[in-house]
């Protein structure tokens, strides 16, 4: 089984508190896909965290992955 990793930066807008406290909740990460990737949550944990497990299913040209 192979493990991917994305990287990526960004500059927000907001007070570092109010950032950390939206990327912890697990059900933003629907607001944080692009729609037409069909993002499903399948077993949400409790926060997100180093080590966190997140089961979802997303769609590529119609194909559930």
């Amino acid at each position: 089984m192979r493990i991917y990793e994305i990287h990526r930066q960004m500059t927000v807008p907001a007070e570092q508190k109010e950032v950390f406290s939206f990327f912890d909740r697990p059900e933003n990460l629907t607001d944080l896909t692009p729609s037409d990737l069909g993002f499903q949550m399948l077993t949400p944990p409790a926060a997100i965290h180093n080590g966190a497990v997140i089961d979802y299913v997303i769609n590529i040209s119609t194909v559930p992955l």
